[in-house]
């Protein structure tokens, strides 16, 4: 069984319809009901928890669970106002909740997924894995990328002390489609609001590498099965190990 957290995401749902197609049994977990119509016709249970509330974890499955890929985050624009506390609480904190579920029940496999905005403050480009991270401690995106750089770090110490299989998997600009019902149709397509495009190399201009979103969760699952361990950081991006 494998545990998706942020399962009503873009990337969850692309991740969960994925993993059902190639076999796995999956309990997928959000703080939305909104498209528990999605997972009805998946086949697929799924868990309402608030990761800021530890002792919801108690909700999820403790028995053959072999993986648990933890997607759940807050993002700037899903917030009116951006303070530090918000994002430590969700995505750091929140982070650390699902790692000590995973301690506490022996769950040997954790997949988190952290952003592009870490390392956009280098020059030299591609950005690869061995760069490590660079970003700006000013600005909009600044509390949040320092939340999810700190969770990052904890998946890495629970690799450590606890001997559990961190991967950390470094997320370019992704593109992608959503399913939701209106308009009299059974499904439409809408685009994702992180929406980000390749730039050619202009001068004084970043290379923001864009991924489909379906593509770029293959990726994941790919990462989640073959992966080595320790493995620090895995940048999952349009050309391989690049952002």
């Amino acid at each position: 069984m494998i545990i998706v957290n942020g399962a009503t995401g873009f990337v969850g749902r692309y991740l969960v319809d994925h993993l059902v197609k190639n076999g796995e049994k999956v309990v997928a977990v959000g703080r939305s009901r909104k498209y528990d119509w999605f997972f009805n016709e998946l086949g697929v249970p799924f868990v309402q928890m608030d990761v800021t509330r530890a002792e919801e974890f108690s909700k999820l499955p403790t028995e053959s669970v072999k993986a648990f890929v933890h997607l759940a985050a807050l993002i700037p624009a899903a917030v009116q106002e951006i303070t530090s506390e918000v994002f430590l609480n969700v995505n750091t904190l929140g982070t650390i909740r699902a790692l000590e579920h995973c301690r506490k029940n022996n769950i040997g496999r954790f997949v988190y997924t952290t952003t592009l905005y870490e390392g956009m403050e280098h020059t030299e480009l591609p950005i690869t894995e061995e760069m490590g991270r660079k970003y700006a401690l000013t600005g909009d995106h600044a509390a949040y990328v320092i939340s999810k750089a700190a969770a990052a770090d904890y998946v890495e110490h629970y690799s450590q002390e606890f001997g559990i299989r961190g991967i950390i998997l470094r997320m370019t600009g992704l593109l992608g489609y959503g399913r939701l019902k209106g308009s009299g149709q059974k499904e439409y397509s809408t685009r994702a609001l992180l929406k980000f495009s390749t730039r050619g190399p202009r001068p004084g201009r970043r290379l923001r590498c864009g991924a489909n979103m379906k593509p770029g969760a293959t990726r994941c699952m790919s990462k989640m099965r073959f992966a080595p361990f320790p493995w620090r950081c895995r940048a999952i991006g349009r050309e391989g190990s690049i952002s």
